[in-house]
C-alpha cells in the first residue's frame, strides 16, 4: 500500500476582484499528513468558495517577487487559517495557533514544489510580520 502524502486535493480557482484581492471560486482542499507518535494522522483543510484573499501579502522590502506565484495555494490556505475560516476535519481540540498556521504554510509550499530559499524567506516573513494580521482577525472576534 502506498504511503499517504500531503497534497492539495483540488485546484485553486480565483477571480481577480481589484488587482489586490481575489475570490475563491471553488473550495480549495488540502490534506496534511503527519506522523504523531508513530501513527499517521491525516487532516483536511478546506477553504470555502467565496473566501477573499490578498494572496502573499509580504512587504516588498522583505520579498522582491510578485505577491503571486507557485505558492498561491499555500498563501490562500494561510490566509484562511489566519482568518479562522478554514474548515478542519477532523476538528481539532483547540483553534489553530499562529505558529501552526505558519508551519502549515511552509509545509504546503514544500508540497507545491516551492524552492527552499523562497519557502524560508516567505515563512520567516510571516513569522516576523504576520502578528499584525493575526491580531487584526482576533480583534474582530470579540
Amino acid at each position: 500500500m502506498a504511503k499517504a502524502t500531503s497534497k492539495f486535493l483540488s485546484a485553486l480557482q480565483l477571480e481577480d476582484l481589484d488587482g489586490t484581492h481575489w475570490k475563491v471560486l471553488a473550495p480549495l482542499v488540502y490534506r496534511n499528513v503527519t506522523d504523531v507518535q508513530g501513527k499517521t494522522v491525516k487532516t483536511r483543510y478546506t477553504v470555502a468558495e467565496g473566501f477573499v484573499t490578498d494572496l502573499a501579502s509580504i512587504p516588498s522590502l522583505v520579498f522582491w517577487r510578485s505577491k503571486s506565484g507557485n505558492y498561491n495555494e499555500a498563501a490562500v490556505l494561510h490566509d484562511a487559517c489566519y482568518s479562522g475560516t478554514v474548515a478542519i476535519t477532523p476538528a481539532p481540540d483547540a483553534p489553530l495557533t499562529r505558529g501552526e498556521a505558519d508551519g502549515l504554510f511552509k509545509d504546503a509550499m514544500a508540497v507545491l514544489g516551492v524552492g527552499w530559499w523562497t519557502r524560508r524567506v516567505l515563512h520567516r516573513a510571516v513569522r516576523l510580520g504576520g502578528w499584525r494580521s493575526w491580531k487584526k482577525y482576533r480583534s474582530t472576534e470579540q
